[in-house]
Order: C-alpha cells, then structure tokens, then sequence
C-alpha cells in the first residue's frame, strides 16, 4: 500500500531559503543606508524613527512569511499557506515605500528593494502553483 506522493513545492522551498539570506542582506543594507543618509543628508529626526520603525515592522513581516510559507507549504496546508500570501503581499508594500515613499530614496535603495520584489513575485507565484497542488 503506498502514501499519497507529496505534493509541496521544491521550489516554493528553495526560493524561501534564498529569500531569508537576501533579505538579511537587505536589512543590514538598508540600516547602512539609513545611518549614511542621516549622516550625509538633512534627515529630520522623526521622519528617521519612521524609516527605522517601517524596516523594523518589514523585518517581522518577512519573518513571519518565511516561516508560514515554508510550514504551509511542507505541511501541504491550505490556510497557512494563504495567510502567509496576505502577509507577504502587506511586506510588498513595505518594500514598495523603500523605493517610493521614503524620505531620500538612492539608485541602491530602487535596486536592491527591486530585487527583493522580483523574489516576492516568484514566490507568489510558486506558491498559487502550490496552493492549486493542495486543492486537487
């Protein structure tokens, strides 16, 4: 008598591996761009506390999507899989004011919020692919 064969996805998996490396990346970057434009540039102090508590806030977001989108993902479940969609759709707009809304915006801040949205959209799409697998 066999199991029913899996059905999370590999890739889901690989790209949430990759995402919680690029993203300790993108934090540490963004708090080296952050204390470089307040000392360079004419920050005032409250619009950096709002730049600090926004990453700080993306920070937990992003956690929170690695680990539910991987544990929804393995566990072949549903729901968990769909919250950690919603969550990871509210951290795309976290990362969208980075490169729109800020208060200085730099040629770096564009690239590396762009490549961390080029990751988000791979891993919404591999995960409707999963969540479709779920379904069936």
């Amino acid at each position: 008598m066999q199991g029913k064969p899996p059905r999370s996805s590999l890739p889901l998996q690989i790209l949430l591996s990759a995402n919680a490396y690029y993203f300790a990346l993108f934090f540490l970057g963004e708090v080296a761009l952050l204390v470089y434009k307040n000392e360079i540039l004419p920050y005032s102090d409250s619009m950096l506390a709002l730049d600090v508590i926004l990453l700080l806030i993306l920070g937990a977001l992003e956690i929170l999507w690695i680990f539910l989108g991987g544990n929804g993902n393995l566990s072949e479940q549903p729901g968990t899989l769909i919250f950690s969609l919603i969550t990871l759709v509210i951290a795309m707009v976290g990362v969208l004011y980075y490169i729109f809304w800020q208060t200085y915006v730099m040629p770096i801040d564009e690239i590396i919020c762009g490549i961390l949205l080029g990751i988000h959209g791979f891993q919404i799409i591999f995960s409707l692919v999963a969540l479709s697998s779920f379904t069936r």
